[in-house]
C-alpha cells in the first residue's frame, strides 16, 4: 500500500480484526488493496467474483443478497471500490499518485483508465510485470505519479 507511518497500525488491526467477511458491503477486500495486501486483495476478488447472480434474476451486475435485500449492488460494487484501490491510490498529505500499489503484478496483465484527484486521469497498462503504457492528464501530473510493484521498461 501507499507509505504511511501509521501502516503498522493499520496492518495490526486488519489482522485482529473481530469478525473478517467478504460478502455484500464487508470492506475486508477495499482494507487489503489499501493496505497493500496483495494475496489477500486478490484472493477476495476472485471470490466475489465467482458470485452468480441471484436466482431468476437476468442481470449479472447484482448478486444474490447478503446483508440486506435481493438483488445486492453491493457486493460486486466493493469488489469494484477495491480494484480501484489496488490499481491507484493517492496520498492525503501530499500530491502522489501510486500506481499498482497492491495489483498482482506478475500474475494478472491490466489496461485501465482510472481518474484520482485534482482533476487527473491515469491510463496505464502493465503487462507480465512490465509497465507498458503510462498516460497522465494533465501532463503536469506526471510528476506526482509513483510506480510501485510494476517495473518501468
Amino acid at each position: 500500500g501507499v507509505p504511511d507511518e501509521d501502516m503498522a497500525v493499520a496492518n495490526l488491526t486488519y489482522a485482529k480484526r473481530r469478525f473478517p467477511c467478504n460478502d455484500g458491503w464487508c470492506q475486508d477486500i477495499m482494507d487489503a488493496a489499501l493496505l497493500g495486501l496483495t494475496a489477500d486483495a486478490q484472493k477476495m476478488v476472485l471470490q466475489r467474483a465467482r458470485a452468480g447472480p441471484p436466482p431468476g434474476w437476468r442481470f449479472t451486475g447484482f448478486a444474490a443478497h447478503f446483508q440486506d435485500y435481493e438483488p445486492s449492488v453491493d457486493h460486486l460494487n466493493t469488489m469494484r471500490t477495491a480494484l480501484h484501490y489496488m490499481l491507484v491510490q493517492w496520498s492525503s498529505t501530499n500530491d502522489t499518485v501510486y500506481l499498482f500499489p497492491s495489483w498482482p503484478v506478475n500474475v494478472w496483465d491490466v489496461s485501465f483508465r482510472l481518474y484520482s484527484p485534482e482533476n487527473t486521469t491515469i491510463e496505464a497498462s502493465c503487462v507480465g510485470g512490465i509497465l507498458t503504457s503510462l498516460t497522465v492528464t494533465p501532463q503536469s501530473r506526471m510528476q506526482d505519479v509513483h510506480v510501485m510493484n510494476c517495473k518501468k521498461k
